[in-house]
């Protein structure tokens, strides 16, 4: 099974994706988890990813850009696109219903 994580920080997924069960899986071949950078896929020298809220006010929000570009890059990748998940915010709680769904 293909799992992809879109992050903009990679580097926080290695130490479990290397231990226990998770580890484990991934070295027999049961899992395959792909962890893909959306800074990647940013423009300019500094690579932004994130901009001001339309119309000011507090905190950051993510630049679709540098987003589409990424999960349309790693669909690709695949022989299908997949199922897309996106935690939001504005979605609906990600419970153990739902988890159990997907």
């Amino acid at each position: 099974m293909r799992s992809d994580i879109l992050t903009l920080f990679p580097e926080m997924f290695a130490s479990f994706l290397e231990g226990s069960l998770l580890g484990a899986a991934r070295a027999g071949g049961l899992l395959d988890v792909r962890v893909t950078a959306i800074r990647d896929f940013a423009e300019g020298v500094h690579r932004q990813v994130a901009d001001r809220p339309f119309g000011g006010g507090p905190g950051m929000l993510l630049m679709p850009g540098p987003v589409v570009e990424c999960v349309e890059s790693v669909q690709r990748e695949g022989a299908a696109p997949g199922h897309l998940v996106m935690l939001t915010p504005g979605g609906r709680r990600l419970d153990q219903a739902v988890v159990e769904a997907l």
